[in-house]
């Protein structure tokens, strides 16, 4: 990813609604899913600026790690220590996790199946994987291209290469559904004219924003009960499976 997009993100992050609402919705979930007081071990691989890694740091203990240098000085900025320059596969084996999420993470990579099964081999027996990325290769776009994408999912492919590297597939599911048919339009209509779709991540005007943060944010509180049938995105909740 260009590394000025990190300074982009670290300014708009705690307010854009793309990113507030998701991080709402993946947090929640993964509260969910832990014993209240446990603070289970928490690596965010690929962690960016750290908005989220902060965010999970009052209930887990949590690390991260990002191959850039940029991102992880903004992670400090926020008073983040357990934070490193690496790659997955240059983080040390000697620390297990419970948890390690890749949020928007392996479709960066040529080789999608090598990082989960480098998240793997950092996982504890029983450990929990989980992934986002972004939904369907019909919607690629500049967007894609200015963020250094390989390839856009469907959850059928997540589904394969999950296993294939060694989990089981506890829940797997679309999000950002309602938005979705906007987005689909708004893309597709580019494409159609040839024009661009514009700035992904230009800040709307107030009320819009808090309006698209709303619509998007509900969608936190049926994830965690359903598998939601399509999306700009596509989430996974795995399980390290037996050898």
């Amino acid at each position: 990813m260009d590394e000025e997009l990190y300074r982009r993100f670290y300014e708009i992050e705690s307010t854009h609604w793309w990113f507030a609402a998701r991080r709402f919705i993946l947090l929640r979930y993964l509260r969910r899913q832990v014993a209240p007081g446990s603070r289970p071990l928490l690596l965010d691989a690929g962690c960016g600026t750290g908005a989220i890694l902060a965010e999970a740091s009052r209930d887990f203990n949590a690390c991260g790690m990002d191959t850039s240098p940029t991102a992880i000085a903004f992670c400090r900025s926020r008073g983040l220590t357990s934070v490193r320059v690496c790659t997955l596969n240059e983080y040390p084996t000697d620390q297990l996790f419970d948890i390690i999420m890749l949020l928007d993470v392996i479709e960066h990579t040529p080789d999608d199946q090598e990082i989960l099964r480098q998240a793997h081999l950092r996982l504890r027996r029983g450990g929990h994987l989980l992934i986002t990325v972004p939904a369907y290769r019909w919607l690629w776009s500049t967007h894609d291209v200015k963020n250094h994408h390989y390839r856009r999912y469907t959850a059928r492919q997540v589904r394969k290469v999950v296993r294939d590297s060694g989990f089981a597939v506890t829940h797997l599911s679309y999000f950002n559904t309602l938005l979705f048919p906007l987005a689909a339009v708004r893309r597709l209509g580019s494409k159609l004219f040839s024009c661009s779709a514009g700035d992904e991540f230009a800040f709307p005007p107030h009320w819009l924003n808090a309006l698209l943060n709303v619509i998007f944010k509900t969608e936190g509180y049926v994830l965690p009960h359903i598998s939601l049938p399509f999306g700009l995105s596509v989430f996974c909740w795995a399980t390290k499976a037996d050898a």
